[in-house]
């Protein structure tokens, strides 16, 4: 009897330490998701957040649309920063957050490959080039490009060019590039502005639809106070000096 008594004091003991270990490794880790094509400046910052703070940071970066499907079907995202405010009123609609907050500038322009060089943007319409696009249902640059185009008065684009390939991501979209599958692709201008494999050309501002990246803490956190620390620290001057050191712009500039 006591015997038993003694395994099973042991075996909840066990239970005990396994649950506070997990306790005390959630309360140093953060999962954020990101849009694929902020992933640069992102990277930089986790790394300093962690070397100030302890905290790891996991990032889940991918399509906005892909993320909230697995926010949907997991529930384990602390964090969401979107592409763009479209994707986080979706998420506010569905209840996954209650507010957010604009971070920086997201400002879309058109990305060529390095040995394609243009006098206007108007050139790339014609049965010479090949597009890439992001997918408007699961990317914030899918769903700028495809309005940019009409603004332009290319409605139906797919019939201004030779083929037109759909990404699933924004960083997709530069690989379509660098490897000859595509010509040119609407990205985000930070995306390009200081790699010089690619041109980058400027959309007309009366055409150009610059959107903001949202930052919002989920319903799903198991740390809230965790997720409000990385969401300061990111606004923080340390953390703008990243996003500018990667090409972006606050919003009230």
């Amino acid at each position: 009897m006591k015997k038993s008594i003694l395994l099973l004091f042991l075996a909840i003991l066990v239970v005990m330490i396994y649950i506070t270990s997990n306790a005390g490794e959630k309360d140093n880790e953060l999962t954020v998701y990101a849009g694929a094509g902020l992933k640069a400046p992102l990277e930089e910052i986790a790394e300093k957040f962690n070397e100030k703070e302890g905290i790891k940071v996991e990032y889940n970066f991918a399509g906005c649309g892909q993320h909230l499907s697995q926010m949907e079907n997991t529930e384990e995202c602390d964090v969401f920063i979107a592409g763009s405010s479209d994707f986080a009123k979706i998420a506010i609609d569905k209840g996954y957050i209650n507010s957010y907050q604009d971070l920086v500038k997201h400002i879309p322009a058109i990305a060529t490959s390095k040995n394609l060089e243009l006098d206007s943007i108007e050139e790339l319409f014609s049965s010479k080039y090949i597009m890439a696009q992001g997918d408007e249902k699961a990317t914030a640059i899918g769903k700028v490009a495809k309005k940019i185009y009409m603004n332009l008065g290319r409605e139906e684009i797919k019939n201004s060019v030779k083929d037109l390939i759909v990404s699933p991501t924004a960083n997709q979209l530069l690989i379509y590039i660098e490897n000859g599958n595509a010509d040119f692709a609407i990205v985000w201008e930070d995306m390009t502005i200081n790699d010089e494999r690619f041109n980058t050309y400027d959309i007309p501002k009366e055409s150009n639809l610059i959107k903001e990246v949202p930052i919002a803490i989920t319903k799903f956190s198991d740390s809230p106070e965790i997720s409000n620390k990385f969401l300061n620290y990111i606004k923080s001057e340390e953390g703008y000096k990243v996003f500018e050191k990667h090409g972006f712009k606050k919003c009230k500039e």
